[in-house]
């Protein structure tokens, strides 16, 4: 040892330094961790050490241990207690501990093999000195690794061998790759130059530099499409949340028509009624009747609710120690006449909602705008249940004067229970939180933990709802859990086959260069005549030869490449087509068969079976749509383009002509201003004005009648062509999204359709060298269409 370092201070320095080393190649690996991130496809550090252990030896095993502790104590560090930073040691040193046993097992194994002097000259025993130094002795880390995570609680569940297997893939492509190249820089003596050394090393470097920029670009589509999956899921709870809530309007109303039709109704029926809703509405915690009291018929009212039962009963109000106080003068006054509480039984009647800033906003809204209010998040002392509720409060106004209010019908529901239904099947691989957004800042949190940890990257989801006049945030955070739930192997498979690529090549260079050494030795035992000079450019020929062989042969292969790929996007069109195509058949047996069944058996089975034959017919006609529609999409482009001057006019109303039923059925009316004519495709500008025409006659409200207006101009080198209906409109947030295939805003009980429709339409726009777009319009849906005044030159 002191004959290569000159003593054992020196071996402590080599030791500091490569702990320095171990840490910043340990935080360039962590930076390509696989999500949820635990481990990472590639990890250098494990390289370095082994190389330095095997220059300088045991000595250097300190180094090791202290860098592998300083790269994961970086991330598992807490500070909140003594007791908490204790504990967040554990890991590291553990860590610490098996990446230095790793690299003296991987050093031993490797020595049993031979003379290292000899590694750059023998090239016969290299290849089994790296597989025992790298995958053999890299089962060392990853096993002590993932077991103390595993006995730590710190994997998602079902996450273990994947780890495992990422942790010790990324050890053993660190060996392979940088421990030859580290230990060549290292080794003494050596027999290559530095000239030589940087034959090997440039060359991986940069295949290692492609290799990660490949992972980064496919890293970075992976965590893009495990954001799009998040979405999803919270667009599915945002529309189980609004879905849920309409369910408690609805018993509002119903309450609202209570009083109404029944202006005489006392306790005991409302207690009857109320008992009802609770049983159907199991979030619905409280049910109120608030009447409406002026100053002058305070004494009036008090004397009627004691003459109906409520001994003793005044208006009171909750003072600054939170007691229920008589109230003093006022304008008006809401007291709560009759409730009814879900497992409470609080006894609040009297209680002036109007008394609270908090209530009275929400009751004045309610008069003002005469539709269903909710409150802020308010903590109800006699819910024994934690956690926010809101009030919604609906104006219930006299019969005789409907000018005049009488009292406000209201409900408690708990936002626990509406977001149990929400978030059912999300939790709890997602933490979900609810922001009230129209309530004071500080105050608007109404369900889910105050702060997250972060250690998804912060991917997050948020639904913005308005619900009762207040405007919601449903916020979604994914948890590690949810990531490994969703994880694809792509991006792992695209780093570990470029490393292992470049592992590869590491490899054939050192055993290339190893069989110039000796050949080189060779030439000059037997050369000696020959000048130093000479033999280095015949060298650099023969470099210079395989490079443009290489180059040559890359050329021909990327013109190979090229070719295959048109091809096959060529088959693949075809196979879609086909495929659409030979669907139609089966799909027409299956209905026919449906209905022959239903036709020879009926009367003979129940209502449920008759049911599920409507169900295969429904589903086959379902079906059939999106194949035709499927068919019609890969037809636009496919065969010879029949490019000619069409009028518009003449367009619209074949596509009327076409959509004659639906027009006649909905007394449709569609105006059109004067319109040019275009050189185009005249069938497919049909078919493209009858999907648009459809969807204006379709998506309306029940009893409406559609309007369909077409105007068309000139913007600059294209025609303008712009149609808007009085439909049900597109909201803004999806004006960019609908042209998607198989993108639908409705079910399909509320609408039918396949969600292809407006993807056909913005093909034929493309194939004609223009384009459609919805944008921003009040009271409908508007497109704009845009195709150019002059055909290309090519058409």
């Amino acid at each position: 040892m002191e004959n290569y370092l000159g003593g054992r201070q020196t071996g402590w320095s080599t030791a500091l330094a490569l702990a320095v080393v171990y840490v910043a190649l340990g935080r360039l690996g962590l930076l390509l961790a696989i999500p949820p991130g635990y481990a990472t496809a590639l990890w250098p550090a494990s390289g370095v050490a082994l190389a330095f252990v095997l220059r300088f030896g045991k000595a250097v095993l300190p180094g090791v241990w202290l860098g592998a502790f300083f790269v994961h104590v970086w991330t598992a560090l807490d500070l909140s207690d003594a007791g908490a930073f204790l504990a967040s040691l554990q890991m590291p040193m553990l860590l610490g501990l098996a990446a230095a046993l790793q690299a003296q097992l991987g050093a031993v194994l490797i020595r049993r093999c031979g003379d290292l002097a000899s590694i750059p000259v023998n090239e016969g025993r290299l290849p089994l000195m790296l597989f025992l130094g790298g995958p053999v002795a890299c089962l060392v880390n990853c096993t002590l690794g993932i077991g103390g995570l595993w006995m730590l609680s710190r994997l998602p569940a079902g996450a273990g061998w994947f780890s495992w297997w990422t942790w010790w893939a990324g050890d053993c492509i660190g060996v392979l790759v940088f421990a030859p190249v580290t230990y060549g820089w290292l080794a003494r003596p050596n027999h290559l130059t530095g000239a030589r050394r940087l034959i090997a090393t440039l060359p991986l470097l940069l295949m290692f530099a492609l290799a990660v920029g490949l992972y980064l670009l496919t890293s970075r589509h992976e965590q893009t499409r495990q954001g799009e999956m998040l979405d999803q899921d919270s667009a599915l709870a945002a529309q189980r949340l609004d879905a849920d809530f309409e369910h408690y309007l609805t018993a509002l109303s119903a309450l609202e028509g209570l009083f109404l039709s029944q202006p005489d109704l006392d306790g005991p029926q409302f207690q009857k009624f109320a008992e009802r809703l609770q049983s159907r509405l199991p979030g619905l915690y409280a049910v109120a009747w608030d009447e409406k009291v002026l100053a002058h018929e305070r004494a009036a009212y008090e004397a009627r609710m004691r003459n109906a039962g409520d001994a003793g009963l005044t208006i009171k109000h909750r003072d600054a120690q939170g007691r229920l106080v008589e109230s003093g003068p006022s304008d008006y006054y809401v007291p709560v006449t009759y409730a009814r509480y879900q497992g409470s039984s609080v006894k609040v009647t009297g209680f002036d909602m109007a008394s609270e800033p908090l209530r009275r906003a929400a009751l004045e809204r309610a008069a003002e705008t005469g539709l269903p209010t909710a409150s802020a998040g308010v903590r109800l002392v006699s819910d024994p249940e934690p956690g926010y509720n809101v009030l919604v409060l609906l104006a219930v106004r006299a019969a005789q004067d409907p000018t005049r209010i009488r009292g406000f019908a209201g409900l408690s529901v708990r936002i626990s229970a509406i977001m149990a239904a929400a978030t059912r099947g999300l939790e709890p691989t997602l933490v979900a939180r609810l922001y009230d957004r129209s309530a004071l800042r500080g105050q608007q949190l109404l369900y889910g933990p105050e702060s997250v940890n972060a250690e998804t990257g912060g991917l997050r989801s948020v639904q913005r709802l308005t619900v009762a006049g207040r405007r919601w945030d449903l916020e979604f955070v994914a948890t590690p859990g949810y990531l490994f739930a969703h994880r694809s192997w792509q991006a792992w498979a695209t780093l570990a086959g470029g490393l292992l690529l470049t592992s590869l090549l590491g490899l054939l260079a050192l055993l290339l260069l190893g069989r110039t050494t000796r050949i080189e030795r060779l030439v000059a035992l037997r050369t000696r005549e020959l000048a130093d000079k000479n033999t280095e450019l015949h060298l650099r020929e023969q470099e210079m030869s395989r490079m443009l062989d290489e180059l040559t042969g890359s050329e021909a292969l990327l013109r190979s490449t090229a070719g295959d790929l048109t091809a096959s996007n060529m088959e693949l069109e075809q196979f879609a087509y086909i495929t659409s195509h030979d669907l139609q058949a089966p799909l027409r047996g299956i209905a026919g068969f449906a209905q022959l069944l239903k036709q020879r058996c009926e009367g003979k089975l129940d209502g449920e079976a008759n049911e599920f034959l409507g169900y295969i017919e429904q589903g086959c006609r379902q079906m059939q749509e999106m194949v035709r529609d499927l068919l019609n999409l890969s037809r636009v482009g496919r065969g010879h383009a029949k490019f000619e001057s069409a009028s518009l006019a003449d367009t619209v109303a074949r596509a009327q002509l076409a959509l004659a039923a639906d027009v006649s059925a909905r007394k449709a009316q569609v105006q059109c201003e004067p319109l040019p004519e275009v050189c185009a495709d005249h069938g497919l500008l049909v078919q493209l004005f009858q999907n648009l025409l459809g969807n204006a006659i379709k998506f309306q409200q029940p009893d409406a009648r559609p309007e369909v207006h077409i105007s068309a101009g000139h913007e600059g080198e294209d025609w303008l062509i712009r149609i808007t209906d009085n439909g049900i409109g597109i909201p803004e947030e999806e004006l960019d999204n609908i042209f998607a295939i198989f993108r639908r805003l409705h079910t399909q009980d509320e609408y039918e359709g396949t969600g292809i429709g407006l993807a056909i339409c913005r093909k034929i726009a493309k194939h004609h060298h223009g384009d459609i777009r919805a944008v921003k319009h009040a009271g409908g849906a508007c497109f704009e269409l845009r195709l150019p005044v002059q055909p290309p030159a090519h058409l």
